[in-house]
């Protein structure tokens, strides 16, 4: 049977601005709107992205 490690402590996802996803045999962790992952348990809060040379922002500081 799959263990949900969202329901225990076995999940490092970032609590405030992550939600953890139950998948089998292990979880992920979902950024909030306004997070963006900055490792696999570890989301941070986007506050100006900067638009790279080709117009798709994709640097945040």
């Amino acid at each position: 049977a799959d263990v949900d490690e969202c329901l225990t402590d076995e999940n490092n996802c970032t609590k405030n601005a992550s939600t953890c996803n139950n998948t089998l045999g292990s979880f992920e962790c979902l950024c909030r709107p306004g997070y963006q992952r900055i490792s696999t348990f570890v989301c941070a809060q986007v506050t100006q992205p900067l638009p790279s040379s080709n117009g798709i922002c994709s640097v945040y500081r």
